[in-house]
């Protein structure tokens, strides 16, 4: 085991028998700066909630979060719905405002009406936006069982 002290005894800096590397200021790859810190990396779940559905089975979503970028993945059965521009709230992260940067995704589904395959997760927010044919304005319904949706989407956090 090696540890790095600061100089009032905090430690700054170990490696424990088993090869963990911890540091407190994040680790530096390929140079000095900010840009070359990786300083987070977790993981973890979280309870989405869908905007105009009802029936849902499973309600957790997972997540992975290396440096500023988060990947999410969402699925749900026994979905119905008939919503304008439904959405899947409370993301784990709020995506960063890069101007207009909005952060697409791809769905799975089976029986929508009209087809969705998408949508995206606009700047600032914390939901992902579903898309019917193309438009935030038709609603999407869905009839009969077993309907899921499955969500996967990358993004960057505030």
């Amino acid at each position: 085991n090696y540890q790095g002290l600061a100089s009032d005894g905090t430690q700054t800096f170990g490696v424990n028998h088993n090869g963990t590397i911890f540091t407190t200021s994040g680790l530096a790859l390929g140079g000095t700066g900010a840009a070359n810190t990786l300083d987070d990396y977790e993981t973890g779940t979280f309870s989405p909630t869908v905007a105009g559905s009802s029936g849902l089975s499973t309600l957790t979503g997972y997540y992975v979060k290396i440096g500023n970028i988060v990947h999410v993945a969402y699925y749900s059965s026994s979905y119905t719905a008939t919503a304008v521009g439904a959405t899947v709230g409370n993301l784990p992260f709020t995506a960063a405002t890069n101007g207009s940067v909005h952060y697409p995704f791809i769905t799975s589904h089976n029986n929508w009406t009209p087809n969705s395959n998408g949508g995206y997760i606009g700047p600032n927010t914390n939901y992902a936006r579903l898309i019917a044919d193309g438009t935030l304005n038709t609603a999407i319904g869905v009839a009969g069982y077993p309907k899921y949706v499955m969500i996967n989407a990358t993004y960057a956090v505030a």
